[in-house]
């Protein structure tokens, strides 16, 4: 259980930085289109992989297919929306995708494997 909620702890973060690209605050200097694009642009490549990088080592460490035991909880299914909508905002905005297999093996992995689940 405490694994579950460490995990969706680290989650909540990413969470909330998701929140703030997308629903930007009155004022702030990503409202337009363009502002956007450029924050995308930075929250693909140097916000995401820093989140992938501590994904990717905590399933390393675990020994797991999942994150948390050998089957699917509630933080895998987090993870793996969070993932999909990263991948999805990349694809939809002409950028990589954030999960490349060289960098995030096991979190490539664990995203096809949840993705497949009935």
């Amino acid at each position: 259980r405490l694994a579950n909620e460490q995990v969706l702890c680290q989650l909540n973060v990413m969470w909330l930085e998701l929140r703030d690209l997308v629903y930007p605050d009155p004022g702030s200097s990503n409202e337009d289109s363009l502002a956007f694009r450029k924050a995308l642009e930075v929250h693909l490549e140097v916000v995401v992989p820093q989140h992938y990088r501590k994904l990717e080592v905590w399933l390393e460490r675990r020994g797991s297919l999942f994150f948390v035991r050998a089957t699917p909880c509630s933080a895998d299914f987090h993870i793996w929306e969070y993932l999909d909508q990263q991948e999805h905002m990349a694809a939809q905005h002409f950028h990589d995708s954030p999960l490349r297999p060289n960098v995030f093996p096991r979190l490539l992995a664990f995203y096809g494997r949840f993705r497949r689940l009935p």
